[in-house]
């Protein structure tokens, strides 16, 4: 569904321990705080799938899948800002 209206993804990235889960919810208290829409994804939780699928051994097709679909959900609902 296309209503014309733009996304705006906060993507937080860095190696694993440096933060990123701890970072991400503090800015979705912020933004929850000022009443700003938004949804939050815990990346980290888009490929726990074992053992690997045969044709996708880095797990990135799998997490590109629930990642999409997860967003989908999110955006029926009518978000636009996704953490």
């Amino acid at each position: 569904m296309n209503t014309g209206e733009r996304n705006e993804v906060l993507l937080i990235a860095g190696r694993s321990g440096v933060g990123k889960s701890t970072v991400a919810w503090q800015v979705s208290a912020v933004l929850r705080a000022a009443g700003t829409a938004h949804c939050l994804v815990e990346g980290d939780l888009m490929d726990q799938v074992d053992p690997a699928p045969p044709d996708d051994p880095d797990r990135s097709a799998i997490t590109e899948r629930n990642l999409a679909a997860v967003w989908a959900n999110y955006a029926a609902l009518g978000q636009r800002r996704l953490i």
